[in-house]
């Protein structure tokens, strides 16, 4: 008996065919590859881990973070430069307030 794809518990034992996925520009990619890709552009436009996690039926959260960590790690990174930036104009901001304050003091 033949097996259908997908009824095999390995998905990369199953190619698909050049054009099956016309989104998929590839003639050697997986439904893997097409899930995987799927799941980091979500997370790459700020869609929720959490959503992602649901998506892909995830058991738990330790399994998305584990596939999908090297994306988690770039936005971090991304979060903590705007974080910074942010704190570094709102501290300027308010420097040239308090300047702006004293100098109309002392006039």
């Amino acid at each position: 008996m033949r097996k259908k794809p997908f009824q095999n518990k390995k998905a990369s034992n199953y190619r698909m065919p050049f054009g099956q996925f016309h989104l998929f520009n590839s003639s050697h990619g997986t439904p893997s590859d097409l899930r995987h890709t799927h799941a980091s552009i979500l997370l790459y436009k700020k869609i929720s881990i959490y959503y992602v996690l649901e998506r892909l039926g995830h058991a738990s959260f330790d399994t998305t973070l584990r596939y999908y960590a090297h994306v988690v790690k770039e936005l971090r990174e991304e979060e903590n430069k705007n974080t910074f930036d942010l704190f570094q104009k709102k501290l300027l901001l308010e420097s040239a307030a308090s300047e702006k304050f004293v100098q109309n003091e002392m006039k």
